[in-house]
């Protein structure tokens, strides 16, 4: 048991500090074309929803496996589904206020 909260420690630490990396842009937002951003917000839509569905999933896993390592599986999945979905959000959120502020309709 102690093993398995170690490495539940260890996990999600390095999960939260992935989730802090910089966005894989090739430029800065404020010098995206309005195709550009709005690519880019299909994109990270994209991100959002699978990550959304991976968190769901992995959470289905943790409650219904049949070991305590799948379980322990399951609930990583789940909180890195959360991780990487938040993070989307936190994209998108600043891709639709250039895509908005330049008026790109």
């Amino acid at each position: 048991m102690k093993r398995a909260l170690i490495l539940t420690a260890a996990m999600a630490a390095a999960l939260a500090l992935g989730a802090c990396d910089e966005p894989t842009y090739h430029k800065p937002i404020e010098s995206m074309s309005c195709t550009e951003l709005a690519r880019e917000i299909g994109r990270f839509t994209q991100v959002e929803k699978d990550a959304t569905l991976d968190s769901f999933l992995g959470t289905i896993d943790s409650l219904a496996g049949d070991s305590s390592s799948e379980r322990l599986e399951g609930g990583l999945e789940s909180l890195a589904g959360d991780l990487t979905a938040q993070d989307a959000r936190t994209q998108l959120s600043k891709l639709n206020a250039a895509y908005a502020q330049r008026r790109c309709y």
